[in-house]
């Protein structure tokens, strides 16, 4: 509905502007919180534009398009996304690693593999094929 697309919207400019604005702060000094903005940036972008494609535009950019599965992926995807949040603003705190940035990145990385990994269990537990 209007809402949902007006969420998509806003989140293309702040997807954009975190992008721009990390790369502004590489450029004037700042080279490890800017490489994190652009790097959080970057990643929301390419979600909230597959959303985009996909929910604004009507195209089926992801391999479960239309597939009566794609809700359960998609839920349980985003579910680890607001658990991997949740884990790298608790090492960013307690400054789990000595190198800043990987308290930054290193959720991230983790928490993509076991997306990747938790996706191919259940293609296979469901006979999806990919």
């Amino acid at each position: 509905g209007p809402f949902d697309k007006a969420v998509i919207y806003a989140g293309l400019v702040f997807s954009i502007g975190t992008l721009v604005w990390g790369i502004y702060l590489v450029l004037g000094g700042e080279p490890t919180f800017g490489a994190v903005a652009a790097f959080f940036g970057l990643i929301f972008l390419v979600t909230v534009r597959k959303d985009f494609q996909e929910f604004v535009q009507g195209k089926p950019v992801r391999k479960l398009s239309g597939h009566q599965m794609q809700w359960y992926f998609e839920h349980f995807g985003r579910m680890y996304i607001s658990y991997i949040a949740a884990m790298t603003a608790f090492t960013v705190i307690q400054e789990v690693f000595p190198i800043a940035i990987l308290n930054w990145i290193l959720p991230t990385v983790v928490g993509t593999v076991l997306i990747a990994m938790s996706n191919r269990k259940y293609y296979q537990q469901f006979n999806i094929e990919k």
